[in-house]
């Protein structure tokens, strides 16, 4: 069968390639590195190696790479250094960074909300569409309305979606005709398409964007949990096996 592989049809970089994911998702360590120098021999280049691993990372999580794949990179730099090849720098996300994609990933889109406000000594809670950007979350909503008025004595705020729970400073920052809210109201348009038109009434001085400044979520992916510190760019990582299933 080897010898079929040898003769093939497929590029010897490319099988190699090949032999050096399948071993990585095996945790074969030894193996993976000695088809990963071959790979670099036979012309296969760095980018394209580091490329692959972004895609297993994308689709089988980043313990592969975490594991074997940078025993797996080092091996092969080290072998693309003894016939001179370039040599390309790996970055690894941070925590942070990691989970703030997560959240980018949850939230970045027109999503249905539970919005806590503070009441008279106790909450208030219902649900509104929000949509994430840039640590803050944006609500069309107007200056009438219970959560408001509430938001006006008193601006904490909290939200959650699924595991996800978010807490965060609000403010109303106008209407979404005003000159400083063009290019994000441009922006809510299109999120927020399935209703805005119907109950977005700009020209009513009432209607207004409200802004969520977070400053503490907790957001899971399916291998961990990371507590993170908007003001201080941080986040914490737990390990934990996440099989929850939403509907």
């Amino acid at each position: 069968m080897r010898e079929s592989i040898k003769n093939g049809h497929l590029p010897k970089k490319t099988s190699e390639l090949i032999f050096t994911i399948l071993d990585s998702l095996d945790d074969e360590v030894s193996g993976a590195k000695a088809h990963a120098a071959l790979a670099i021999e036979a012309g296969l280049t760095m980018k394209e190696l580091v490329e692959a691993f972004v895609i297993v990372t994308l689709v089988k999580g980043i313990n592969v790479l975490c594991k074997t794949g940078v025993e797996v990179i080092k091996a092969a730099e080290k072998r693309s250094e003894e016939i001179k090849l370039p040599k390309v720098v790996v970055k690894f996300m941070s925590d942070f960074e990691t989970a703030i994609e997560l959240m980018e990933t949850q939230l970045g889109h027109n999503v249905e909300l539970p919005l806590a406000t503070c009441f008279n000594g106790g909450t208030s809670v219902r649900i509104v569409n929000g949509y994430y950007k840039d640590g803050a979350i944006y609500v069309m909503t107007h200056t009438s309305t219970h959560k408001m008025r509430e938001i006006n004595i008193n601006p904490n705020v909290s939200i959650c979606k699924n595991l996800l729970e978010a807490w965060g400073v609000s403010e109303n920052i106008g209407n979404p005709k005003d000159e400083k809210n063009k290019v994000l109201a441009k922006k809510l348009k299109e999120v927020f398409i399935a209703f805005y038109e119907s109950h977005v009434n700009e020209d009513d001085s009432g209607c207004c964007i409200l802004k969520i400044t977070i400053n503490k979520a907790i957001v899971f992916d399916e291998e961990a949990k990371y507590v993170i510190d908007y003001k201080n760019r941080t986040a914490t990582k737990t390990p934990m096996k996440v099989d929850v299933i939403y509907q």
